[in-house]
């Protein structure tokens, strides 16, 4: 795979060739990867910074668990059981790579928050030197280390590799898939093409993202005007390499992913709202300034990516996949997350990179002298830097932890099986889980999320509707079940019904329902943004029935919780 990598380049020796040059830059990029996590506040955050973050954690310890277990049984069995203690797994709905990397990661390391920010670290340094790599052929060692530093400060990127998030490895995949497809371009062959598809059968993965490489791949032959790869069989391998790979997943998981929404925008009244705001996301993601300068280098490489010659075959997938990504986000509301563009960000830096040289090499320096050229762009660049690092990132919310500690230090003295209600939003509840998962040596928790048991929707948290219509109805079915604790977070800003109703039902239960203690919910920067509240049983029920958790509007069936 490497060979074709290395023959779709140019002549001079490749930056993967000089071992030495290759570990020192790499070393250079998980430094200022690192340095950028702990001004982030990355390593003391409790996987709250997105909605998705804590499942992705949940899910990568519990693929470590099945592989420690020695899989002697079902992986779907073990995956219901151990769901039904920590409620946040998201293998089922996004594919496994990403979870069996973390696996891997954590039978060497342990999990914890420390391993798994090494984790995205190391994948940060990995594509930012993978770009560098490609862009010290064509633009210099000295641009192209400086390309790959930018990437690691854009903020998007800080954001992402600031969390357990999938985006940051699968951009290392695509980023390396960029690199084959290049190749294949300039030299198709069977060998080539099957390297491509194997990395995007990888991609795919990670995440059905991944999939758009090969509507990128059919998208070269329209841009590059060249109609007789069309002809040949090896163009078509990649998608039976994509369909054996990474197609038995999608078959298994179809019924899952029908739950994911897709809009068509041209179908209805809103096209033009949808292609500004698609301008705006990128304008917001990117600067404005690197927006333009993005624009600006596809419009003077023109050449570059409209037909085929030697050393074209990478600008001519890049400029595909920038276009097949942006019409994606036309279409498909799920990928208008800003960080979705990490998806793209080797595409974006060359064409970034390829603006900036075509700018310092422009008539308008170049009548004045050579050195100007190369002076402002130093200065252009600084200044996206300094844009870049002006405010740290948001880490997401704080004191779950103390949450946690606190608890485990009651369980010890209880004397009953853990069992702890928790309430809160996607990524307090998603926080709450994965800090009650690493306590679990000190306590064997199983933890109830509010939001399922209380309530009906699909994976998106689409079609929600409430269990119980009054706090009478959830005092009575909290007086049958077998929950010893309940965690309430009373935050800042809106809540949902099903939680106010949970507040109204402890409070009309005193004799019950016991406050033990307080804590502070707080932002990254450390501001308190409201209260975690923590309530004990003062006795067992008298009568307790089994905790079932109702799934059937999500994987067709009833989970019951086994302490």
């Amino acid at each position: 795979m490497l060979s074709s990598l290395r023959s779709g380049l140019s002549s001079r020796q490749p930056l993967w060739r000089a071992l030495p040059w290759s570990l020192g830059l790499f070393t250079v990029y998980l430094g200022l990867v690192l340095l950028l996590q702990w001004r982030n506040g990355a390593f003391t955050g409790e996987f709250g910074a997105y909605s998705d973050e804590a499942a992705h954690f949940v899910a990568g310890v519990m693929v470590q668990d099945y592989l420690r277990e020695g899989l002697s049984r079902s992986p779907q069995q073990f995956a219901e059981e151990f769901y039904s203690r920590y409620p946040k797994v998201a293998v089922g709905y996004w594919p496994p790579a990403f979870y069996i990397l973390q696996a891997l990661w954590y039978w060497i390391f342990s999990p914890s928050r420390s391993s798994a920010m090494w984790l995205m670290a190391c994948a940060t340094a990995l594509l930012a030197w993978l770009i560098a790599s490609t862009l010290r052929n064509e633009f210099g060692l000295r641009a192209a280390v400086l390309a790959g530093a930018l990437v690691v400060c854009w903020p998007v990127v800080q954001s992402v590799s600031a969390s357990v998030m999938i985006e940051m490895p699968q951009a290392v995949v695509t980023t390396l898939a960029l690199y084959l497809h290049g190749s294949y371009l300039e030299q198709p062959s069977n060998r080539r093409a099957l390297a491509f598809g194997v990395t995007v059968a990888l991609a795919s993965l990670f995440k059905p993202l991944g999939g758009i490489l090969l509507l990128m791949h059919v998208a070269t032959v329209v841009i590059a005007r060249a109609a007789k790869l069309l002809r040949a069989p090896h163009f078509w391998l990649p998608f039976i390499v994509v369909l054996c790979m990474a197609g038995p997943w999608y078959v298994w998981t179809f019924r899952t992913l029908q739950q994911s929404p897709v809009d068509l925008p041209w179908f209805s009244s809103r096209i033009h709202a949808e292609l500004a705001n698609a301008l705006l996301r990128q304008l917001a993601s990117l600067s404005p300034s690197v927006f333009v300068l993005l624009l600006f280098g596809m419009a003077l490489s023109w050449s570059r990516w409209t037909y085929l010659g030697r050393g074209r075959g990478i600008w001519i997938s890049a400029a595909a996949l920038l276009l097949v990504f942006w019409l994606l986000e036309l279409v498909v509301p799920a990928s208008r997350s800003a960080r979705h563009s990490t998806f793209v960000t080797a595409a974006i830096a060359w064409y970034v990179t390829a603006g900036l040289r075509d700018l310092a090499q422009s008539r308008i320096f170049q009548a004045v002298h050579p050195r100007v050229g190369r002076t402002a762009i130093v200065l252009i660049v600084s200044l996206i830097a300094a844009a870049y690092l002006q405010r740290p990132v948001d880490t997401g919310p704080r004191g779950f932890q103390e949450v946690a500690a606190f608890l485990s230090s009651q369980c010890q003295s209880s004397g009953w099986h853990p069992i702890v209600l928790v309430s809160s939003d996607e990524f307090g509840e998603g926080a709450l889980v994965c800090q009650f998962l690493l306590s679990r040596e000190a306590c064997p928790w199983t933890v109830v999320r509010a939001s399922k048991l209380l309530t009906k929707s699909d994976w998106m948290g689409i079609n929600y509707e409430l269990r119980y219509r009054d706090p009478e109805q959830i005092r009575d079915q909290l007086a049958r079940l077998p929950i010893q604790w309940v965690v309430l977070d009373e935050r800042e800003g809106r809540r949902y019904p099903h939680e106010i109703l949970l507040r109204g039902a402890i409070q009309r239960d005193p004799a019950t329902w016991r406050l033990i203690a307080t804590g502070a919910r707080r932002t990254a920067r450390g501001r308190v943004a409201g209260r975690l509240l923590i309530f004990a049983r003062t006795s067992p029920p008298a009568t307790a029935q089994p905790l079932v958790l109702d799934l059937t509007d999500r994987i067709g069936k009833q989970l019951r919780v086994n302490p």
